[in-house]
């Protein structure tokens, strides 16, 4: 039966799909069924060379026989593709390899890239390779397993609770294990001294307040959204400036040179770039993984760290978290 989705892990495999003729005649095989001759007619090459690419892809198991048709004077021999939709999965990572490291990509948090820095210098090595995306994406990537550990804080209107019904949907068929990181008060970015007297989300309606958005995914974009619909905003009112932002330090950044009135990000971050901030709410960040990682001696370094007083201490000193719950643990 043909697969829905299969990944390509290997760099052989990879390297295979590098040929264009190869990969059109995969793409050809994944729409249709076709002979050898078929193939050559569309490549406009001689069968016998779309014969050593079919093999090829064959002996990879990205294309298989399907049929065999006998004719008066001929056999023919009828290809397809062995799933509809083909992922590469190769993440090249530093020194030393991957098999070494934990992967981690996350909402975009300075208190957590203060924590893997803190475990890699304990390590001395890279033991964790942290990457910033979305917390939607970090949790689909983790879903795919091009990842190891998934940083999150999606809010759910329905259930009024953080990361935990996502968890359950994205991963319905797995046994995930979510920790809790810290807490993390979220606002407003204004210029010093909030010259344009911006007071809330309604403010961001007017006409001379531009509003720098985070990119679709995020955890504090979804958490935007869904607050436009509850409050009836419509969010063609707001002016938008141009290009959506990937982290709160990008936010910070457009505010503090100008190019927005405002912003949505953490309070240590407004904080770093000598912004005014407007409170919002509070949002819980958790880390998100397979319960086989959290079981494994690989994550017993991070769990170690998720207990030191001294890590702690400076989280709450950057300002605007609080790490009351820091690594209590939840079967999801």
């Amino acid at each position: 039966m043909m697969q829905l989705i299969q990944h390509i892990h290997s760099g052989a495999g990879i390297k295979l799909l590098g040929d264009p003729t190869r990969l059109g005649i995969l793409r050809n095989l994944i729409a249709r069924q076709a002979t050898i001759s078929q193939l050559g007619e569309i490549f406009g090459i001689h069968p016998a060379q779309v014969r050593n690419h079919v093999k090829v892809l064959e002996k990879a198991g990205l294309v298989e026989l399907v049929s065999v048709q006998m004719g008066k004077n001929f056999v023919e021999k009828y290809y397809r593709a062995t799933a509809k939709l083909f992922v590469v999965n190769e993440v090249i990572v530093s020194e030393p390899p991957a098999k070494d490291q934990l992967i981690v990509l996350s909402s975009d948090d300075p208190a957590l890239n203060y924590f893997v820095s803190r475990i890699n210098d304990a390590m001395n090595r890279n033991y964790i390779n942290i990457i910033p995306v979305g917390s939607l994406d970090a949790l689909i990537f983790l879903r795919e397993k091009f990842s190891d550990i998934a940083g999150c804080h999606l809010f759910d209107v329905a259930t009024q609770t953080y990361n935990i019904p996502y968890i359950q949907h994205l991963f319905s068929d797995e046994e995930m294990v979510l920790i809790n990181f810290v807490g993390r008060e979220q606002g407003l970015y204004v210029e010093k001294g909030n010259p344009q007297n911006i007071t809330g989300l309604r403010d961001l309606t007017r006409q001379d307040v531009t509003f720098k958005n985070r990119n679709k995914g995020s955890g504090t974009r979804v958490w935007f959204d869904q607050q436009l619909k509850i409050m009836n905003l419509r969010y063609e009112k707001i002016n938008i400036a141009q290009g959506d932002a990937l982290t709160h330090a990008d936010v910070a950044k457009c505010v503090a040179a100008g190019l927005a009135s405002s912003g949505i990000g953490i309070y240590s971050v407004s904080r770093a770039y000598g912004l005014d901030f407007i409170p919002l709410f509070t949002e819980q960040y958790d880390l998100v993984m397979r319960k086989e990682l959290f079981d494994s001696a690989a994550f017993k370094p991070v769990l170690d760290m998720l207990g030191n007083q001294a890590i702690k201490d400076f989280v709450i000193h950057m300002g605007g978290y609080t790490v009351t719950s820091m690594g209590n643990s939840h079967s999801i």
